[in-house]
């Protein structure tokens, strides 16, 4: 099982079934989405710099798996830094954001650009 990040199980069986979809198994991608859900306790309570300091240290080593928490990552570092009128570190943040291979990537680089952040 080297290598493996996620399985889904399922038992299609007529009278009793059951089916266990996305079970995670890498540990880092696990980690790192407990950090991200507790840390958006950061975000919410305005506590930009704890903030900042967690959303930095999820994409600082991106597995080769990846989920939504990367990418909303990204996003939430450009905003906060953009909040902060850093363009400087934003436009970093959000060059770093084109290159990991996320699967919402073009969603979040997309949304930037609409909100104004970038042409």
């Amino acid at each position: 099982m080297a290598g493996l990040a996620m399985v889904s199980m399922v038992e299609d069986y007529d009278k009793s079934c059951f089916s266990f979809h996305n079970v995670i198994l890498d540990s880092k991608l696990n980690a790192d989405i407990r950090m991200y859900n507790d840390r958006m306790e950061h975000y919410t309570a305005n506590r930009l710099d704890e903030a900042i300091k967690c959303f930095r240290s999820i994409v600082n080593v991106i597995p080769p798996f990846t989920t939504h928490v990367y990418g909303y990552s990204y996003y939430l570092l450009i905003t906060l830094y953009r909040g902060r009128g850093d363009a400087e570190a934003a436009r970093f943040w959000f060059n770093r954001l084109r290159s990991p291979p996320l699967p919402d990537r073009e969603y979040f680089i997309n949304t930037l650009i609409c909100e104004g952040y970038w042409e």
